[in-house]
């Protein structure tokens, strides 16, 4: 049996390698940003919308429920293909937060995600 087990293994790793059109299977890098006010350091992801854009790419990410008030970690949806994009972060009474030429991977590199500090100005 522990033969058989080698074997599986043996499969699974091989069938999970870059190049293979399995591997596109792997979990894919996404954006993630910790959104704060740039004054008082206070989480402020609520009702703020991240925007990763690019390569043919557009998602939209918007945090509403009031039981995230106190969160400042928002994560963007993998968008499935290595490249670069435009990160933009929204936010009712703040400047608009924008990083250009942000890289994200596939799953088949390692690459891993990328963590930006988002730290928002408030209009006059």
């Amino acid at each position: 049996m522990g033969r058989y087990l080698g074997l599986l293994l043996a499969g699974t790793a091989a069938a999970t390698a870059c190049g293979d059109v399995v591997c596109l299977t792997a979990p894919n890098p996404v954006v993630q940003v910790d959104i704060r006010d740039s004054v008082t350091n206070a989480p402020s992801a609520y009702r703020a919308s991240l925007v990763v854009e690019g390569n043919g790419v557009y998602d939209s990410t918007y945090v509403g429920v009031a039981a995230d008030s106190l969160t400042a970690a928002v994560q963007s949806a993998p968008p499935g293909k290595a490249g670069t994009y435009t990160v933009r972060v929204h936010r009712d009474g703040y400047r608009v937060w924008e990083r250009r030429g942000v890289y994200l991977g596939s799953g088949c590199t390692v690459a891993p995600s990328v963590v930006l500090s988002v730290r928002l100005q408030r209009l006059p």
